[in-house]
């Protein structure tokens, strides 16, 4: 899977693919140590912990099936939840298609990325 661009979108970052498919989109992270937004963009690019998974993983094998859950670590402060709190550092899930907005909150957070994978399976 080979990364085509990054681009900046009203304090956001969208991952776009070759294939034109949007893989992420997420909030960059204000902090008070990171000056420019090209410097948070570097931060959030060199991550590249987030993965697409299937909630139920039977259906891997359907060719017609798209992932459903992506995972991510954020630093503690890197997102806030809606009230917003800055979240804690650790891995997270949230339910999402590619190239789609997430639906809801993230969980977590996780200590490991298994760990949250295993939540989702429950």
């Amino acid at each position: 899977m080979k990364v085509a661009s990054f681009t900046l979108l009203y304090n956001c970052v969208a991952v776009v693919l070759t294939t034109g498919i949007i893989l992420s989109l997420r909030p960059i992270a204000q902090s008070t140590n990171e000056t420019t937004p090209s410097t948070m963009l570097a931060k959030l690019v060199c991550k590249s912990s987030m993965g697409q998974h299937y909630s139920n993983p039977t259906r891997e094998a359907d060719p017609y099936a798209l992932p459903d859950v992506e995972t991510f670590y954020l630093e503690c402060g890197e997102q806030v939840d809606e009230e917003g709190t800055p979240l804690e550092a650790g891995w997270y899930y949230w339910y999402c298609f590619p190239g789609c907005l997430p639906d809801g909150e993230p969980c977590g957070p996780y200590k490991t990325k298994q760990d949250a994978l295993h939540d989702v399976a429950k």
